[in-house]
């Protein structure tokens, strides 16, 4: 249920941002860290955190933008390695969990465009080592 209220003030900042109200818009994400504190309910794809720092990033605070980017990045990644550390069979049979996070690490990077170019640079090196790797394993994002 956390998960679903963060989504929900996530999507209520996003769209007091694209009306131009960001004064509002940094209240509502100030209000979601108080009532949602990351050491409660971690920042993740299922609770909204590529939406809270795509609207971070909206408003300026790249630096807040970036720690939830990197958070999700290092838990995607860890998923993602324990993945293909399994025999074939294992990890084939994980492909939609895999592709899942491969989605995620390809939304962070986008986030991360237009919060700071330079880290996306570097990680998007990262993720396409990643993809190469999975790839050679026999892993196929394609459904």
């Amino acid at each position: 249920m956390c998960y679903t209220h963060r989504r929900l003030f996530a999507t209520l900042a996003n769209a007091l941002i694209a009306e131009g109200k960001k004064q509002q818009a940094a209240k509502v994400l100030a209000y979601q860290e108080k009532v949602m504190p990351e050491y409660n309910v971690p920042m993740s794809y299922m609770s909204g955190g590529m939406e809270i720092a795509s609207a971070y990033s909206a408003l300026g605070q790249k630096a807040k933008a970036m720690k939830i980017v990197n958070e999700m990045w290092k838990t995607s990644t860890q998923y993602l390695n324990y993945y293909m550390s399994l025999s074939t069979d294992k990890m084939l049979s994980s492909s939609a969990d895999c592709t899942m996070h491969f989605q995620v690490l390809y939304g962070l990077l986008d986030i991360a465009k237009t919060a700071n170019l330079a880290w996306m640079k570097q990680h998007n090196m990262a993720f396409e080592q990643l993809y190469s790797r999975y790839r050679s394993l026999g892993g196929s994002l394609e459904q």
